[in-house]
């Protein structure tokens, strides 16, 4: 007969510096699908290892970001400057025309991951802050995805 080897793996995902363990009330565990002993291998994604993922990401400031100019490929139509933005904010553009911008983006909540049949669901509360380039802060707004 053939050997089966099980290896069970809990699906947490773990900071490594802070070692801290998602919290229940954001991470529940759910029981594993029935193994096939015919199959050499398998493997199960589920929303508890999503959501330590995210919860781990976010704890070790993972979901903030800045992008700049440069980070920018040169051959998109939009560019992050007063000009490109001047339909949007025109008296943003009027008080500092053609100066180059920054946009910060921080998660301001942990993910949370819901599976659906066919496709994963991602909700996050984010903060967004345009700022002109190597300056000030010029406009902050909340958003959730």
């Amino acid at each position: 007969g053939a050997v089966v080897m099980s290896i069970f793996h809990k699906g947490q995902v773990v900071n490594k510096k802070t070692k801290d363990t998602c919290p229940s009330n954001i991470c529940t565990e759910i029981a594993l699908p029935p193994v096939d002993t015919q199959k050499n291998m398998q493997w199960f994604l589920s929303e508890y290892t999503a959501n330590s993922y995210g919860y781990a990401a976010y704890r070790a400031g993972h979901f903030d970001l800045t992008v700049t100019p440069p980070m920018v490929p040169r051959t998109t139509t939009l560019k992050l400057n007063t000009q490109a933005l001047a339909a949007y904010l025109p008296d943003l553009a009027a008080k500092h025309p053609n100066k180059e911008l920054s946009l910060r983006i921080e998660a301001v909540s942990i993910p949370k991951f819901t599976f659906k049949p066919g496709f994963v669901q991602v909700h996050a509360d984010v903060k967004v802050s345009l700022n002109l380039f190597g300056g000030v802060n010029l406009a902050v707004f909340t958003s959730a995805f």
